[in-house]
């Protein structure tokens, strides 16, 4: 590891704490995701694979 002084592990450690306590502006909601799968399939963008139950999703390439 290269010579890394205290201060530095500080400020790292700081910026980690901000980033950690920092809400997301562009996180989607599970509706938004459902509806925005929905809209792929129904455009033939995306091929997926519902479980029994309806509730689950897969993709052909994950299965």
């Amino acid at each position: 590891m290269a010579n890394v002084t205290w201060d530095e592990i500080r400020n790292l450690r700081a910026d980690f704490l901000n980033l950690q306590l920092t809400e997301t502006a562009n996180k989607l909601s599970e509706r938004n995701c459902v509806e925005l799968i929905g809209l792929l399939v129904k455009e033939g963008l995306l091929n997926v694979i519902y479980t029994t139950d309806g509730k689950d999703i897969i993709t052909e390439q994950r299965l």
